[in-house]
């Protein structure tokens, strides 16, 4: 059993989410109340040492694009109580870290590709695994090579020299430890042969299938302290498709249905009960770098394009509030049909002509039927207006 120290940082972040000072989603607040159920636990401790060197090698590293040009990288407190779930949690009999798979879910501009980086570098140095492989994969080489673009330049920024990395065209080597960052290509009949100890798959939800990922887990057979992470956004993969399932079952371990201690999945979005169209206070939880590497006034500026061209709305929903969508087309949006619900007392329609039609089920589709009464100036209660009714069934 390990002390809860709330000085520090990534301990005060879980707090904040359980006290409701951060507005957090319901899985996010799931899994802190895991993380924080773990300092009960007498099998395994939280090392606050690795935690916090980890963190400070960070640190060091600084920003070479954009405004943060020349900053270091100071990680955010939701980021750090990331760092603490990969790297704190390890067995008492063993000393070895718990978690192995880890989906990171959040949305577009959150920087996300900043933190994988991050997590390689700080994989190649402070592991103490001679003979490292550290991958970074994804639906296309080039989309793998923005993560390993970005490694490149946070190692650059804390070795210019080239003293303690060789830094080359698709790898980054660390001659002191024979170990290797590298870009692969994202065939997964390419992949065999690989011995990772490390790999990152980008933009998991686009993945179409388990081949990239499995071939990479199979890969880590022989490594004793493996690390799988998936860092992802929305899309219009649902059903059937990795990162949807995958999300489904981390909702399961999180909600103790079942049980993976291996897992750790951080899922920033919005509830379904949110209104992300006039609710600014809920864009948080599918953006947590919100203020600092996405603004307000960004966020504001996609909503509104999206009232206003209302063929843009997916594409909000699903990369900026980070909500899965089932198409990328939008026939009528959301706040046109909420705009003309009311509630119909039936009573009052007693009587009067309807239209019904019927769909039936045989095995395990479902059974529904919808009334439509047609205008009828002559009633008080909504003259001029369609009603509609529908009861849908689901098999018992």
């Amino acid at each position: 059993m390990t002390e809860y120290n709330i000085s520090k940082v990534y301990n005060q972040y879980c707090d904040d989410v359980l006290t409701r000072r951060i507005a957090a989603s319901k899985n996010i607040i799931l899994a802190c109340k895991r993380y924080k159920s773990w300092f009960k636990r007498n099998d395994i401790y939280m090392d606050y040492t690795e935690v916090d060197k980890r963190i400070k090698l960070v640190s060091k590293m600084k920003h070479f694009k954009g405004k943060s040009n020349g900053q270091s990288f100071i990680l955010l407190p939701y980021q750090q109580w990331i760092f603490a779930n990969l790297f704190g949690w390890k067995y008492v009999d063993t000393n070895l870290r718990v978690i192995k798979k880890a989906l990171l879910f959040c949305a577009r501009k959150s920087g996300k590709t900043a933190l994988a980086a991050a997590i390689c570098l700080t994989q190649l140095i402070l592991d103490n695994n001679n003979g490292q492989e550290i991958d970074f994969v994804a639906n296309s080489g080039q989309q793998a090579r923005i993560g390993f673009e970005m490694t490149k330049g946070f190692a650059e920024s804390m070795d210019p020299r080239g003293l303690l990395f060789r830094r080359y065209r698709d790898s980054i080597k660390m001659p002191s430890t024979k170990s290797v960052i590298d870009v692969l290509n994202a065939d997964g009949m390419t992949l065999d042969g690989r011995n990772s100890s490390t790999f990152i798959q980008d933009e998991f939800a686009a993945a179409k299938n388990w081949d990239v990922w499995n071939v990479m887990i199979s890969s880590q057979g022989f490594q004793t302290q493996p690390l799988a992470i998936a860092i992802t956004s929305a899309n219009f993969l649902l059903d059937g498709y990795p990162c949807y399932e995958w999300r489904k079952t981390c909702i399961d371990v999180l909600k103790g249905d079942k049980k993976d201690d291996s897992t750790f999945a951080a899922l920033y979005e919005l509830d379904p009960e949110d209104d992300w169209i006039h609710d600014e206070k809920c864009w948080i939880k599918a953006n947590p770098s919100i203020g600092t590497t996405v603004t307000y006034e960004y966020l504001r500026d996609q909503v509104q394009a999206a009232i206003n061209q209302t063929s843009l709305e997916f594409g909000v929903k699903t990369k900026h509030m980070n909500l899965f969508c089932q198409s990328s087309d939008t026939w009528i949006p959301n706040n046109y049909v909420k705009g003309v619900m009311q509630n119909v007392d039936l009573q009052q329609l007693k009587n009067e002509y309807c239209y019904m039609g019927v769909d039936l089920s045989a095995v395990s589709d479902l059974t529904c039927w919808t009334v439509m009464f047609p205008p009828n100036d002559v009633r008080s209660y909504y003259p001029s207006k369609y009603i509609f009714k529908t009861w849908i069934y689901i098999p018992e």
